[in-house]
This record gives C-alpha cells, structure tokens and sequence, in this order.
C-alpha cells in the first residue's frame, strides 16, 4: 500500500476519532463563564447571565461565581445539565431547552425583585428532577403603574417538561406586595404559586412543604400547587399549610391545590391545613376547573377560613372522577366588608359537574357534607360520614384498604381479610358482617386484625371495620367478599369402575345424571347419552311394572 495513502489514512482516523471524543464531553463553565450583562428586555433591568452549552452538558456544581452580582442565571441547549448544592442569595435559576437536568438540594433565599419571576424555572426540559430544594424569605414587589394585568411569584415553574419529578422541596415565606394603588390599576391580578406545572404530562410532584405565601394587594390569588394541562400527573404526599391573601374589597381566593383543564390525575395522601383569605373571600383544599377523571383520595383538608365560599373540594364544570376516604374538617367563617353576604360551606361543592363516585368520606366539625347546583347530576354521593359537632385537630386511624374476595360456594379454600392500622393512640376496634356486630376488641398500631371469611354462604358479605384511638377519632374500612354458585357442583355419586374406561367429559356428565344434581348438567350433556339415559329409566320402569302384575296375578 502506498505510505503517502497510508499517512493521510491515519490522519483521518485520528480526526474522526478526536470529533466523536470531544462531542460527548461536557462544557467547561469555569473557563466559559461570561461576565454578567445588564438585561433591558426585563421589566426591571437584571444582572442576567446566560449560559449556552451548545447540546453537552453543564455541570456549576462546583463552580466558583458570586451570585451577588447575579440575578438571573440562564443555562440553555444543555442536555443533562447538573445544579447540585448550591447556596444562593438574590439568585434564580432558568433552564431551558436542557432534557435530563438535574436541580438537587441547592438553596435560595432573600430574592427581592420587582418583577415577575419564578426561583426555578425549568422549560422545554423533559426527563428533569427538581429534588430537595430549598426555597424561602423571597420577596416580589411591583409598581401597578406598569402596564401589565398579571402579576405572578412562583417557587417552582415546570413548563413542557414531560416525565419529570418534583419531590421534597421546601418553599416557604414568598410574599407578592403592590407598591402602590391607582385607579386605572385598581384589578391587577397578583398570583403566588408553590409550584406551578404547565403543559407538563407524567409528573409526580411528591413530598414537597409549601407554607407561608402572602399576597397584599387588590385581585388576589395564593394557591399551593397548580396545574394547568399537565396530564397523567400525580400529587401525593405534599404538605401545604399555613397562608392566604389579605385585601380590602376585590376578588381573594386561597385554595391547596388548583387543577385545571387536565385529565388523568390522581392526588393522593396530601395534608393542607390553615389555609385563610381575608374580607370577600374564597378558600378551599383543592379546586378541578374543567377537568376529566381526577381521583382525590386519603387526602386531610382541615381548617379552612374565608367570607363568601369554604370547600374542602370544589369542582366547576368538571365529568368523571373518584373522591373518597377523604377527612375534611373546621371550616370557619371569616368577616366581610361587603354587606348581605350569604357563606357557602361545605366538604364539597358541585357546579356542574357530573359522574362523580363520592363516598367513605368524613366531614368534621362542617355544616354541610355536600353542596350541589342545579347543574350538576348523575353524581353518586354515598356512605359518607358528617359529624357536626367535631373535635379540633384531629388525627384520624389509617387502615389500609381491602380489595374485593370473590370464591365460589363450597369452595373451603382458607381465606382471610387483613386490616392494619397506623395511628400514635390506639384504641378500641368493632367489625360489623352486614350490619350485625360479629367481633371486637383492642387493636395495636401496625399488629394485623385478621377475620375468618371462609365458606361463606352464597351472596355479597360486607365486612365493616370501625377503628377508634384513645382521643375518640374513628375511621372506618369495608372489605367485600363475594360468594358465587359453582357452575360445576359437587358430585357425591361413586360411579363403577366402568366410567373409567369412558372419556372424561362423557363419563363426567353420566355421573351428573345419575346424582340428579343439577337440571343444566342434564340439558349440556350429548343427546345420544340423554336418550340412552331415558330409554334406560323407561326399560327400568317397565320391569318393575310386568313384575308387579305378575305378583298380582298369582294372589
């Protein structure tokens, strides 16, 4: 081979190879790292610095930058980018076009601008994980002399982020203040978000403790986690509490969580708590606008106040959905400065809205379970629990739920139904079989309750387990077991030997008829065996009968 073809050959390969390297490396900030820029296309001029990674990938964990002298960093273009622990003041962070970022356990604190801004804010970024963060004391102050109608402080923003997660972050003491009022601007609309998730499908937004939002202003709205068309999400385990929006004579609202134009969602084991608005006011637990299929399930919703409407879950033209095992309670009346003002309260408020399965709720200490417009219908509203006259605080038994048993009869299988419960003062428990008392006693907390549901007779059995802890709360789980007739019944005819010789199916249906068991035995079985089976009985029969008259005729 050539030398000269052979030298250009290798160089070649060493460039491929050098290009194929150097692409999958990531960018190196530290020595990229521009100077900060004054940003006039803001509202309010900011120290911004942006941040593109080209399609690699950033890591600033370990980056050495004040953030005092920046205010916004931008990270754009940069796939699986990493933000991790990170103690900020005055900074937020913006990434965008970057899928697979990774925001953990960093802090923020002392934000005070004026202009609308989320602390993190992460766009067009599926795949992300916002995890352990910590989001507190910001403060967003605004002229309503500028021409906006809408105001908005977020902690957490995820936008057209698919397939992320937002798990135990911590966001407390955001505060959303209008510097001054005029006339012209009298109806901004000021809005404090937790978190805020839009057009963002398949997010879990799990274990996060959202407090302490204000707003002060006219037009107000303070809300926990809101959803907008973020479909197949799921909310669990979060904890919202204590905050609300304080104004003098226009529109406040407070609500946990506010869903909207979304379906597929499940919000699940959340607590929210001391969620208030002052003068004419609105405030509940958690608000469906518009939505399709949502499951509210084991959810607390407790101590709501506000002037004109109080829901634990208020639905608006919403079709579809599941609210049950929910525990609602001490929905208290506040003062209005308007006159003639007639309260809603209620553990649920329905504007048409319809096919709604609401059941095994518990409203304490509320004087309404239910409210409904006359919109509304086709709705099952059953088995819940309105106890008026309520106790403050209260921590209700968890029991874990029973699935439907199903057997069928003379089936002697050994079956059980396990209950366990969680609580820090047990007490008492009683089980209930169709509404009789079969059984009770003293339960310990995580200690299994077993029940013996073998061979039952045939039908639906409800078994109703009431638990009750030493402060005299009580929560109560249903299992269902079900007894079917057995389409192949017992046989207790002994065929002879013969039936061995026969195929199975054949001599299986010989011995139905020979026991009488069952007339449909008789009617499936193969006309030949039917005939051979009635000319047998009538030859029988017809012995019995020239043997008689014979004995007849001798006497």
């Amino acid at each position: 081979m050539n030398k000269t073809y052979t030298f250009s050959l290798s160089i070649t390969l060493i460039l491929i190879s050098s290009v194929l390297f150097l692409g999958n490396q990531s960018v190196d900030a530290s020595s990229n790292f521009p100077s900060y820029i004054e940003n006039s296309n803001y509202p309010v001029k900011q120290r911004v610095v942006t941040i593109d990674g080209q399609g690699k990938k950033i890591d600033i964990s370990d980056l050495s930058f004040s953030s005092e002298q920046i205010q916004v960093l931008k990270i754009i273009n940069a796939p699986n980018t990493v933000i991790k622990n990170r103690v900020t003041s005055n900074m937020r962070i913006e990434v965008i076009n970057s899928p697979g970022t990774q925001i953990i356990n960093n802090s923020f604190s002392n934000l005070n601008f004026q202009a609308e801004n989320s602390v993190i804010r992460v766009y067009n970024s599926s795949n992300s994980k916002i995890s352990d963060n910590k989001i507190v004391n910001s403060k967003f102050s605004y002229n309503p002399s500028q021409t906006t109608l809408n105001v908005m402080l977020k902690g957490i923003s995820l936008e057209l982020s698919r397939n992320s997660s937002i798990t135990k972050n911590t966001i407390q003491n955001l505060n959303l203040t209008q510097l001054s009022l005029s006339t012209s601007q009298a109806f901004v609309r000021n809005f404090v978000y937790g978190i805020d998730l839009l057009y963002s499908d398949h997010v879990e937004v799990n274990s996060n403790n959202i407090s302490k939002l204000s707003v002060q202003g006219e037009v107000n709205r303070a809300v926990g986690i809101h959803s907008h068309q973020s479909n197949f999400t799921e909310f669990s385990n979060n904890s919202i509490h204590n905050f609300g929006v304080e104004k003098l004579f226009y529109s406040a609202y407070t609500s946990g969580m506010f869903i909207e134009n979304q379906q597929n969602t499940t919000i699940r084991d959340n607590k929210f708590s001391d969620l208030f608005a002052s003068g004419d006011s609105l405030s509940t637990g958690i608000t469906l606008f518009k939505t399709t299929n949502i499951v509210i399930k084991d959810n607390l919703i407790d101590k709501l106040l506000a002037s004109t409407l109080i829901a634990g879950v208020l639905l608006v033209d919403s079709t579809y959905g599941k609210i049950s095992n929910n525990r609602f309670s001490n929905f208290l009346e506040t003062k209005s400065k308007s006159n003639n003002v007639n309260i809603s309260i209620s553990a649920v408020n329905l504007q048409n809205s319809n096919f709604f399965i609401i059941q095994q709720n518990l409203a304490t200490n509320i004087p309404t379970f239910s409210i409904l417009d006359g919109k509304s219908a086709n709705n099952i509203i059953t088995n819940n629990v309105l106890d008026t006259q309520g106790v403050n605080n209260q921590v209700y038994p968890k029991i874990n739920s029973q699935p439907l048993i199903s057997y069928p009869a003379g089936d002697t299988t050994f079956r059980v139904v396990t209950w366990i419960i969680i609580d820090t003062d047990p007490a008492t428990y009683k089980i209930f079989h169709n509404g009789t008392l079969i059984k009770d006693g003293w339960w310990s907390s995580g200690v299994p309750i077993i029940l013996n549901v073998t061979d039952l007779p045939l039908g639906l059995h409800n078994f109703t387990l009431v638990a009750s802890d030493s402060l005299n709360h009580f929560s109560v789980s249903t299992a269902i077991v079900r007894v079917y007739k057995n389409s192949n019944p017992r046989n207790f005819y002994q065929p002879p030997d013969l039936l061995k010789l026969l195929p199975k199916n054949v001599a299986d249906k010989i011995r139905n008829f020979f026991s009488f068991n069952t007339l449909i035995a008789l009617i499936q079985t193969l006309p030949i065996t039917v005939a051979l089976f009635f000319l047998f009985e009538y030859a029988k029969r017809s012995y019995k009968k020239r043997k008689s008259e014979k004995v007849n005729n001798s006497s």
